[in-house]
């Protein structure tokens, strides 16, 4: 995927100084406006007659599985931002302020503290920090940020050059496909000064000498994480993946640091190698489903099982949801910023990310790097039926028709109505400010539910829905071993709160069920 041009979070339309206040007339005339516009997508939506508009530059091809999956739930393209209830986009800062409550956008603002390179390793070195170990971020090779920290990526690697064989490589921030890499052997053949960083301003990282192979060639995986929500943050992960294939045998021998389709999965790379027969010739005795430079995933992962058995294999799955989990609640404070800040209605938001894992011969995955907008362009038979079912799967999870929309908003109702009359002395209707009033939970991290606002309520019913949408994306975040991660919430938000309301396995009372203990 490409990174692109990483926008800053959008700026907030305010009223100038000298700008007089809107009249209550102007007031009414904009309550009236909205509630005709949602009107119209609600009778859009009976009739079945929806539309959604591409916003953004993107290649034809990379839009076929796209429009494809749009035309099969029956929406029409449109130019029209009237009647648009879909918006497709990679770039959407321009537009995020004036999306209706009732449109949806795959994008949120502030992507690019989680998606270029050099905020990447800041974010996790600030959740590092927050726990005063690197411990929790076993999956993060050593990562120094050039030149800021260029006195302290020397000090480190001379003594680790010193102690084993080592290989750096050198990533600009904002780089995609592979463009720009250097590879070297030790500090000393780079300068501060030098044209590369001054350029680049790369991050320097231990590179895995140690990787995965099959027969020889180095794998890596692109896996699939929809961000379906912020405030709370909701993770999930896609059950299918990318495995992505270099056409030169791996060696960790110095002498091959320049040979990239050795080091290198990306396909825009290899499709440049010429020399393919030695690779074929190589693989056809592999029992592994592979079609070009793309094998089949479940083929890998089931040949694992029988080499490693079920409980490694399971753990690094599980390692994987970790390192998802983690390096989103290293961004959560400013997604939730910038999303609460730029949308009216946080359901109208949602991201899809390319996760590139690298697991090592231990099987212990490591994170490459994240994709803001990863590609969809048709390649492989394999690939694409990855890509096509990994979407039609996203629109099911974040129904991108909106047809849960109004069973969703009856059970908020229905249960809030029902936690008034459990508790009509103790319920607090209004938005908790921090520092005014209690977290809805004890010290023992147990929900007390006379403390609940009608936003925690909407939290519960939002998430319990999106769980039973698609089988397909398997939830990281939040769920059963969500205590693990409270200690990296310091805010004692909504994300906290449904952190807390899955790790006790909290239920909302029922008519059948009024449990009013405390």
């Amino acid at each position: 995927g490409v990174v692109g041009r990483m926008q800053q979070p959008p700026a907030q339309s305010q009223c100038a100084p000298n700008q007089a206040p809107l009249s209550s007339a102007q007031i009414e005339a904009r309550a009236q406006a909205q509630a005709k516009a949602k009107a119209q997508a609600e009778a859009r939506a009976e009739s079945g007659c929806r539309y959604f508009k591409v916003v953004g530059g993107y290649r034809s091809d990379v839009l076929k599985f796209p429009k494809e999956e749009f035309a099969r739930r029956g929406f029409k393209e449109t130019r029209d931002d009237s009647i648009v209830d879909v918006y497709y986009s990679r770039s959407f800062r321009d537009h995020i302020t004036r999306l209706r409550p009732y449109q949806k956008v795959n994008w949120m603002p502030a992507m690019a503290e989680l998606c270029r390179k050099d905020f990447l390793a800041k974010n996790l070195d600030r959740i590092a920090s927050r726990s005063g170990s690197s411990s929790c971020l076993p999956f993060w090779p050593t990562t120094f940020c050039l030149p800021r920290q260029f006195d302290a990526f020397v000090e480190y690697f001379c003594s680790l050059c010193e102690a084993q064989p080592t290989i750096i490589i050198l990533k600009p921030p904002l780089a995609a496909r592979g463009e720009r890499i250097k590879m070297i052997t030790h500090p000393d053949q780079i300068q501060q000064d030098d044209q590369f960083i001054q350029k680049n301003i790369p991050i320097a990282q231990q590179y895995i000498m140690n990787p995965q192979t099959i027969n020889g060639y180095k794998i890596t995986f692109r896996y699939y994480c929809a961000i379906t929500s912020v405030a709370p943050l909701r993770l999930h992960l896609f059950d299918d993946a990318l495995v992505r294939i270099c056409t030169h045998k791996y060696s960790s021998s110095c002498s091959t640091l320049d040979d990239m389709y050795a080091h290198l999965d990306s396909v825009d790379i290899n499709k440049h190698n010429h020399d393919m027969q030695a690779f074929e010739n190589d693989w056809e005795n592999v029992d592994i489903l592979r079609e070009g430079v793309r094998c089949e995933y479940n083929s890998v992962i089931q040949k694992w099982r029988q080499s490693y058995g079920n409980a490694a294999v399971d753990k690094m799955l599980d390692d994987i949801k970790y390192i998802v989990t983690m390096s989103c609640l290293s961004v959560e404070p400013e997604l939730t910023h910038w999303v609460t800040k730029s949308v009216k209605k946080r359901s109208c938001v949602f991201e899809l990310v390319g996760y590139d894992i690298l697991v090592d011969s231990d099987l212990k995955p490591w994170l490459l790097e994240v994709n803001h907008t990863p590609s969809l362009a048709p390649e492989t038979s394999i690939g694409n039926f990855v890509k096509s079912s990994m979407l039609r799967e996203l629109f099911e999870l974040v129904d991108i028709e909106g047809r849960q929309t109004a069973a969703i908003e009856r059970e908020v109702e229905n249960k809030w109505a029902l936690l008034n009359t459990i508790y009509p002395d103790k319920i607090i209707p209004k938005e908790r400010r921090p520092g005014q009033q209690p977290p809805p939970w004890d010290v023992n991290k147990k929900i007390i539910p006379s403390r609940l606002r009608k936003t925690d309520v909407q939290a519960i019913v939002e998430t319990n829905f999106e769980k039973n949408r698609s089988p397909h994306w398997q939830c990281c975040f939040p769920g059963p071993d969500a205590d693990r991660y409270i200690p990296y919430l310091l805010m004692n938000n909504v994300t906290k709160f449904m952190a807390v309301v899955e790790s006790t396995s909290f239920v909302l009372p029922s008519e059948q069920n009024q449990d009013t203990s405390i």
